[in-house]
């Protein structure tokens, strides 16, 4: 998983649980705390979440906000993409959308 398709899952995970902590993120993700506050920092200002400090604290959805939009993993993306010539001309069209509409944007790949 890169770094982007990380903060990308980061993002998403705190969107849907609402509610965690960076040591269920690191539990989570397989990665260091420092790994864990870096990407927090990279993401803070696309999101909408609270670091609440303390016993009780961690990391909060704010009510209303949700990630939006979700895209595919690079390995996702792959599957797909080679699952697509097996396919018949209408389901192709449908996979094809499907990449068209799930792959992360070209160049937002690190």
């Amino acid at each position: 998983m890169t770094q982007a398709e990380r903060q990308f899952a980061i993002r998403d995970y705190i969107s849907d649980k609402r509610e965690t902590s960076i040591k269920e993120l690191m539990a989570e993700f397989g990665v260091s705390r420092n790994t864990i506050r870096s990407d927090l920092d990279a993401i803070t200002p696309c999101t909408a979440f609270e670091m609440v400090p303390g016993h009780g604290g961690g990391i909060k959805a704010l009510p209303g906000w949700s990630s939006g939009r979700r895209y595919l993993n690079q390995e996702q993306e792959n599957l797909l993409a080679e699952l697509l010539p097996g396919l018949q001309p209408e389901q192709q069209a449908v996979m094809k959308s499907i990449l068209d509409a799930f792959a992360l944007p070209k160049g937002s790949r690190q």
